[in-house]
C-alpha cells in the first residue's frame, strides 16, 4: 500500500478484558485472554477525541493570552451484533449470568457506580494495512437504545471512555505499516512478516 493511499477500515474485530492485561504487539496474534466481542455493525467504529478548554484573557489583547485543557474525552463508540453472554456483559458494564437451559437464563446487569472497567483492543485491516487503537483501562459511558423490531438487526450500541490511570498512555495506536516509519528508514522485519501472513491466508 502507498503511503498516500487513504486507509479505509475494510473489516475488524474488539477484543475486551481485565484491566492490566498486556497491550498485544500489533503484528502477533491476539492472546488468548482477551476476548473477541463478535459481529460489529457496518457503521464500524468510532474513535473520539475532545477537550475542554478555558482561556486566560489579558488586558492587553482581544485575543486569549492562553488556552489551558481543562478535560480530554477519548471514546470508541460502536454496536455489538453478536449477542452473547460476553457481549451482553460486556455492553451494560458487567453484571452476572444464572440459571440453566430448564429455567432459561437471566441476565442482571450491575448496580449504578458499580459498571466494571475493560481493557479493550480494536484491530482494522485494509489489504496489507493492520491499524489497531488499545484502551488499558476505561468503562462504558453511554448505551445507544435498543430497537427491536422485524426489518432491522437488534443492536448494542455502546460508547466505550478512555479512564486514567497513572504511568500508563490513556490509549494507543499502533501499526507496522511503513507509511509510519521515520524518514528514509524501510519498512521494518516485522511489517514485512505480517503482511506475507496476510497475503498467503488470503
Amino acid at each position: 500500500m502507498a503511503s498516500d493511499q487513504p486507509i479505509v477500515g475494510a473489516n475488524g474485530d474488539i477484543w475486551f478484558g481485565p484491566v492490566g492485561t498486556a497491550k498485544p504487539q500489533v503484528t502477533a496474534e491476539v492472546p488468548a485472554d482477551l476476548t473477541k466481542l463478535g459481529l460489529v455493525s457496518e457503521d464500524g467504529v468510532t474513535f473520539g477525541n475532545s477537550r475542554d478548554t478555558t482561556n486566560i484573557p489579558v488586558w492587553q489583547s482581544f485575543y486569549p493570552a492562553r488556552r489551558l485543557t481543562t478535560e480530554v474525552e477519548n471514546t470508541m463508540a460502536f454496536a455489538l451484533a453478536t449477542w452473547s453472554r460476553d457481549s451482553v456483559r460486556f455492553a451494560f458494564g458487567g453484571g452476572t449470568w444464572s440459571g440453566d437451559a430448564t429455567a432459561g437464563f437471566t441476565y442482571t446487569p450491575p448496580e449504578p457506580g458499580h459498571e466494571a472497567e475493560y481493557a479493550v483492543l480494536m484491530r482494522w485491516l485494509d489489504g496489507d494495512f493492520t491499524g489497531q487503537l488499545w484502551f488499558p483501562r476505561s468503562t462504558l459511558s453511554e448505551n445507544e437504545d435498543l430497537t427491536i423490531k422485524k426489518d432491522e438487526a437488534a443492536l448494542l450500541g455502546v460508547t466505550v471512555a478512555v479512564l486514567g490511570q497513572v504511568g500508563m498512555p490513556p490509549w494507543q495506536f499502533d501499526s507496522a505499516d511503513a507509511r509510519f516509519a521515520p524518514p528514509g528508514e524501510p519498512a521494518t522485519l516485522a511489517a514485512t512478516e505480517s503482511s506475507g501472513k496476510r497475503s498467503k491466508a488470503a
